[in-house]
């Protein structure tokens, strides 16, 4: 295991050492203890500013070195030093937009940390300052604003300004009057799908900010954040391999395996992201066609599971959860129910017996909102009407048992010894289905 503590600043200029470190970025993304990943990027910054040797003869794994400090202050966000945050906020958004970087949650976290009111108050004119000092561009074009056409850098602070002129409200803005900005102002036209998808995150940030009652009410109220106007971000726990697994990968890699396991969890999660941006458009293409009515978005999911839409149906599924209505569907729609019911007894049939099965769906239908049956929702649509592999499935699911019960259900995992993520398997128990992990 690489310990930065003992390593000498001149080894950062290896390419394996370099992989090994983002190997452990792809780690701390997992969740890990926040203070343990302060530490971390606290030390290689100190061994990047004393490796002028780096800086000068390899700028490209240089700036790559920087990218993954940003990554790992953002993973730290709340215990950073304020001045450190608002630097984040003014420099380096674009990064965490592109990783899938869940800002008001970690926002959120931060509040947590304040006593009262008014020192929330503060802190969160603070990051909004901050935001709409940002010169990141996104876009090429410059903004072209006014009756006289004044041109303006394409810069966040200008994209913000813009915004702020095409809604003149004091009112909290929804995601129509955002997607509306997208797709009808003039200056936006000549930015492409992720630059747009880019802008549309920094505007949901920045109405966060702006408006920000209902976000702090749950605060008090929760204690955390329960997810209103938020975008759920991905966050990948692993499981281990077993002994003889770990004693195979030895033998054959050596005594240090880890580093070579997992980029190829790194590469599954980054191609996930694509696919977060391209299921967001249709979230809001959805929204627009709706108007947010969740009856109409029920009966877009069912369309699209009979179509094999993927992208639509991930949407729906996610504008139901964050809703708070999918954990319910199933005993809203008794042919759901039965669908699930034949796709368990295919599953479980052959290994428990008739008689253990046909008891456990008798209980579920008593319990139809559990998380071990919506689990099972989720593979039956993602699985078996969308044929998805394991990985890919996995992978959806993943993000679903975060966004609905965080951390304390996990309806998916990756495995480091295959390099692949897998959904946390369900056994039959005292005539009832239940997490293998539990």
């Amino acid at each position: 295991m690489l310990d930065l503590k003992t390593l000498e600043p001149e080894q950062l200029n290896r390419q394996e050492v370099f992989d090994e470190i983002r190997a452990r970025v792809f780690d701390y993304s997992f969740g890990s203890d926040m203070g343990d990943t302060l530490d971390f990027v606290k030390q290689l910054d100190i061994l990047l500013n004393i490796n002028h040797s780096l800086q000068s003869e390899d700028s490209h794994l240089y700036r790559e070195y920087q990218k993954i400090v940003i990554l790992l202050k953002y993973y730290a966000f709340p215990l950073l030093m304020e001045k450190e945050i608002f630097e984040l906020f003014k420099n380096n958004l674009l990064l965490a937009f592109e990783f899938g970087v869940d800002l008001p949650d970690k926002i959120t976290m931060l509040y947590m940390l304040y006593p009262s009111d008014q020192e929330i108050d503060k802190i969160r004119n603070d990051l909004l300052n901050a935001l709409t000092q940002n010169t990141e561009k996104i876009g090429r074009q410059e903004i072209k604003r006014g009756a006289r056409a004044i041109s303006y850098p394409p810069m966040i602070k200008n994209w913000l300004g813009d915004f702020a002129l095409h809604f003149t409200t004091d009112l909290p803005l929804g995601n129509l009057e955002e997607i509306t900005y997208i797709n009808e102002n003039s200056n936006t036209k000549t930015l492409d799908d992720k630059e747009k998808d880019l802008l549309l995150k920094t505007i949901r940030l920045y109405d966060y900010l702006r408006f920000p009652v209902a976000e702090l009410e749950k605060v008090k109220a929760t204690g955390h954040l329960v997810g209103i106007a938020t975008r759920p971000s991905l966050t990948l726990p692993t499981m281990p391999p077993d002994e003889k697994e770990e004693e195979v990968i030895q033998k054959t890699i050596g005594e240090e395996p880890a580093p070579l396991k997992a980029p190829n969890l790194w590469d599954a999660f980054s191609e996930y992201i694509d696919f977060k941006t391209q299921v967001l458009r249709t979230e809001d293409q959805l929204m627009t066609k709706t108007q947010g009515n969740m009856t109409s978005i029920k009966r877009e999911l069912s369309n699209a599971a009979l179509s094999g839409d993927k992208n639509k149906l991930v949407a729906c599924l996610k504008l139901l959860a964050r809703s708070g209505i999918l954990q319910t569907v199933l005993a809203d729609h008794a042919a759901w129910f039965a669908a699930i019911a034949d796709f368990m007894r295919k599953k479980y049939k052959t290994i428990y017996g008739e008689q253990a099965v046909e008891q456990m769906i008798n209980n579920m239908r008593q319990d139809p909102t559990s998380s071990v049956l919506l689990s099972e929702f989720l593979q039956y649509l993602l699985k078996e009407r969308l044929k998805l592999k394991e990985n890919d499935s996995a992978l959806i699911g993943l993000e679903f048992g975060q966004m609905l019960y965080g951390e304390s259900q996990r309806f998916c995992y990756g495995n480091e010894a295959t390099g692949q993520f897998e959904w946390v398997k369900h056994k039959i128990e005292n005539g009832k289905l239940a997490n293998e992990l539990t």
